[in-house]
């Protein structure tokens, strides 16, 4: 399951509280890794204690989340089976690093899109402030995986051709994988998004594919995880109904990927209340766990697991 931290703007308490009734529900239906989004393109959520270039935003005030706050989280996981993998992003899609090393100056395709900002390919200054986020996030976080997050440099074309630089993600990529590999981080641990162009560079820290815009073509032997249309946060989602979704996951099962991750987006409860979001995780639950059950096999499962979990929601089973 993945929770973007950066989309729900400020730490509050209630927050943590929430996020853990969330991995309450989540561990009762099986799940067994949560993808916490610390950074993307809008901010960082996390103050991290040993680096001090690891908490900021781009375009509005934002208080983020605390280690302390972080480590709650973790071990409420922890202590219900499921480990905890973060998501930051190194290069593409990158706004994130704005007070920390430097980005790319396009301001104008910048405030065209509010998205979009790649970090100076030719600027070798973030290579210690990756190293040290990357070290101290792997220090708490208990998944053997982290995720680099995008690689869109088509995307960022644009800015590159605003700031009159020709784009070196080559180079850089090979220096943070090689940085990175001789301080102990496996590469073959380490997720990318799929693009949007749909191809692979084949110089890229991280080998796992996480596929989000196409059906999974790995090389042989190759790990890789899918979320593809499992958004579950997306109110024109094709999927309309549990048992739609629950045929879906079963699709996904097919190409037996090392871990298929629904994206939940926001936790505000209107939100999880509006899109029916315990009834949506129930139905990815039994896509993951029961193979080949028609639809009163399955409608039998679903009311018998909803009412097991003390789902409010279970009497809503149908549309979206």
């Amino acid at each position: 399951i993945i929770i973007d931290l950066i989309e729900d703007g400020s730490y509050t308490e209630l927050k943590i509280t929430r996020i853990m009734a969330i991995i309450d529900y989540l561990s009762q239906l099986g799940f067994n890794l949560l993808q916490l989004r610390v950074m993307s393109d809008y901010g960082f959520s996390v103050s991290l204690h040993k680096n001090r270039y690891s908490f900021g935003t781009l375009g509005s005030y934002f208080m983020g989340y605390t280690m302390p706050s972080i480590r709650a989280i973790i071990k409420h996981a922890t202590l219900r089976g499921m480990e905890v993998m973060p998501e930051i992003s190194i290069t593409t899609r990158a706004g994130g690093w704005h007070n920390a090393v430097p980005l790319l100056a396009c301001p104008n395709y910048y405030c065209e899109t509010f998205s979009g900002l790649s970090v100076n390919t030719s600027d070798a200054s973030i290579l210690p402030v990756v190293l040290a986020v990357v070290k101290e996030l792997q220090s708490d976080f208990t998944s053997p995986y982290i995720h680099f997050g995008y690689d869109e440099r088509n995307e960022s074309q644009a800015c590159y051709d605003e700031a009159k630089m020709v784009p070196r993600f080559d180079v850089l990529e090979r220096k943070i994988e090689r940085l990175l590999g001789f301080h102990g981080v496996d590469m073959k641990k380490v997720l990318r998004w799929q693009n949007a162009e749909n191809k692979r560079y084949p110089k890229r820290a991280g080998k796992v594919t996480h596929y989000l815009v196409s059906d999974p073509k790995p090389e042989p032997g190759e790990e890789f995880f899918m979320t593809n249309d499992l958004m579950l946060h997306n109110t024109e989602s094709k999927h309309t109904n549990a048992w739609d979704l629950y045929e879906y996951v079963q699709s996904m099962v097919k190409f037996k990927p090392t871990g298929i991750l629904a994206w939940v987006g926001s936790i505000r409860d209107e939100s999880l209340k509006a899109l029916n979001m315990r009834q949506r995780l129930l139905a990815v639950s039994i896509g993951l766990s029961h193979d080949g059950l028609n639809y009163e096999e399955f409608s039998d499962v679903f009311n018998s697991t909803c009412h097991a979990v003390n789902n409010r929601q279970c009497e809503k089973f149908g549309k979206f």
